[in-house]
């Protein structure tokens, strides 16, 4: 997806793009997910928070909930 709006406008809606697939970090299941977003993955925001704590960005309106997403 190189050059395109997707995954911004996908991240500040709860979305995130991983090497599993979409994973829609609103649905409940992630809560007390303590587990990272996707351990295959280099990018330092997603190897320091859990699931649990973007989708508390997410559902709270936090910016840096979208920023850590995209």
């Amino acid at each position: 997806m190189f050059d395109c709006v997707i995954p911004m406008r996908a991240g500040r809606h709860g979305v995130a793009f991983t090497h599993f697939g979409r994973i829609n970090l609103r649905n409940a299941c992630y809560a007390e997910d303590l587990n990272i977003l996707d351990p295959q993955s280099s990018c330092s925001a997603v190897q320091d928070y859990s699931c649990a704590y973007l989708r508390h960005l997410i559902k709270s309106g936090a910016s840096l909930g979208g920023m850590l997403l995209t």
